[in-house]
């Protein structure tokens, strides 16, 4: 039977297969979808990585994927791990000594654990052996190893649990597998807790406890906790004492979310869900951590204090300010969500018709807070037209000096501000009105202002701003009056028609 399966994999391996599997009997090859996901049959399970591949159980079958820089490769039944057992259902590694550990389930229903160790002393032959932890009895699944290989933690149905299946855990003491134990009413419910998955001192679980009105969601908790008390001296605590949290959007969802794991290089997380149209169970890739910054606020006119509904929110990396990495929109409520990820410089401008748009940085630099979510209230102002009189904007800080002609960053963000209501507004035109002192030299700060002015004009139409609606007038003492308030030397005043 053995023999006879390796022939039906070598066939596979050199047969074109088409974008979507119809039906598993004789087909056990899956194509990954250009926007990450994959295509399955029926539910997908026992997700792990191991050597740079990705395993999940599929129609009673081990799939593998390469995990490569774009996502995954094409994924078919593993052909190794098939031939060592083709009853093999989930397949990890210990990190440190390179052992196999892998289950399958006997004919009585219980899932147990083996080792499979490839002997050196033997030409690497495979050498598998039955794991057993003390006198646990009951089944083991979905097993996942600590970095250093000392924790085991996996899920089980025994009875001594708090109902349904629970996380236990076990630590390899002497080369030996310990008792093992439960980890505890903070992470256990008498719901399910399922597909436990270690990632440096992270547990990540899934669970349909009583807190979730959805089904299943994807929660996490650190390994060990640890607490600096005295500032000298770090305490650490039994393992399952860690604060337990849900993980944030876009992971978890309305949906039913089963299992996630993640390359600990590349960043790519794979997770289950049945978020997919048809509710049925796919697999999903994404390129990102888990931890992220929620950026949220009132979007408001800046005169009246009014929200304002469906405003356009473009986000785009400080970096390649021009490149948007995505757009959403404000609530009709005026109230706005993001999600950012951790360590970056962000550029997110907010506009919408007949407003000036104002685009801020965002730092999402991580503070010493475990929370995966940090969650950051920030209002944002936008300055509208005034249809009672002609609106003027006052800008101040576009140069590097008092005498310099070169815009800084937050000069040129105003000026794509200006730029963008007039395209938005073609029936609108602007005046332009460089402001001076006429302390020291008169002329010689009418000059600069004159260069300004040409400066301010030429990145304005270089923003593709309509060259006729932009007016520039002479430079004008600081004494001029707007709206009775004293304008500084060296602003720039826009003023709309």
């Amino acid at each position: 039977m053995r023999h006879i399966l390796i022939i039906i994999l070598l066939l596979l391996t050199f047969t074109t297969i088409e974008a979507q599997v119809a039906s598993t009997d004789t087909n056990h090859t899956i194509q990954v979808l250009q926007q990450g996901q994959i295509k399955t049959v029926g539910k997908v399970r026992n997700l792990s990585i191991v050597d740079n591949r990705l395993f999940f159980y599929n129609a009673d079958v081990l799939f593998s994927a390469p995990i490569e820089k774009e996502g995954l490769g094409r994924a078919s039944a593993d052909e190794q791990m098939h031939f060592i057992d083709e009853k093999m259902e989930y397949v990890t590694k210990c990190p440190v000594t390179g052992d196999y550990y892998f289950t399958k389930t006997n004919h009585k229903g219980v899932s147990l654990l083996y080792l499979l160790h490839f002997d050196a002393n033997k030409n690497g032959k495979p050498v598998i052996s039955r794991v057993k932890l003390g006198k646990f009895g009951s089944t083991v699944e979905h097993p996942t190893l600590s970095s250093n290989g000392d924790i085991m933690v996996f899920t089980s149905t025994d009875f001594y649990g708090f109902g349904g299946y629970d996380l236990w855990y076990t630590q390899r003491i002497d080369g030996q597998w310990q008792e093992p134990r439960n980890m505890g009413r903070r992470i256990n419910t008498t719901g399910d807790e399922i597909a436990p998955y270690i990632v440096g001192d992270m547990l990540y679980y899934a669970t349909n406890s009583d807190f979730s009105s959805t089904g299943h969601d994807i929660y996490c908790t650190r390994l060990i906790a640890t607490s600096n008390q005295s500032g000298d001296t770090v305490f650490t605590f039994p393992i399952g004492r860690s604060t337990v949290q849900r993980l944030p959007n876009p992971i978890s969802s309305m949906f039913n979310d089963y299992e996630i794991v993640m390359h600990p290089t590349t960043q790519t997380i794979i997770f289950a869900s049945n978020r997919d149209e048809m509710g049925s169970d796919q697999l999903y890739v994404t390129q990102n951590r888990v931890d992220c910054m929620m950026l949220e606020g009132d979007v408001e006119n800046a005169t009246t204090g009014e929200r304002l509904p469906d405003v356009r929110i473009d986000v785009a990396l400080a970096s390649k300010k021009n490149n948007i990495i995505f757009s959403q929109r404000s609530g009709q409520q005026g109230y706005y969500r993001l999600y950012l990820q951790p360590e970056e410089n962000y550029l997110i401008t907010f506009s919408t018709t007949n407003f000036l748009s104002n685009t801020i940085e965002v730092n999402t630099q991580r503070t010493e807070t475990e929370d995966l979510q940090q969650i950051v209230n920030y209002p944002i102002l936008l300055l509208t037209f005034d249809t009672v009189s002609s609106y003027v904007y006052h800008g101040v800080n576009l140069f590097g000096s008092e005498v310099g002609t070169d815009l800084i960053e937050e000069g040129q963000q105003t000026l794509e501000s200006v730029a963008r209501f007039l395209q938005q507004n073609p029936h609108r035109t602007v005046e332009i009105t460089a402001v001076y002192s006429e302390q020291d030299n008169r002329n010689y700060n009418r000059l600069i202002c004159t260069s300004r002015l040409e400066s301010v004009r030429a990145f304005l139409e270089k923003q593709q701003a309509p060259a006729n609606n932009i007016t520039l007038n002479s430079p004008q003492t600081h004494q001029m009056l707007v709206r009775g308030t004293d304008i500084e030397t060296n602003a720039i005043i826009f003023k709309f028609k």
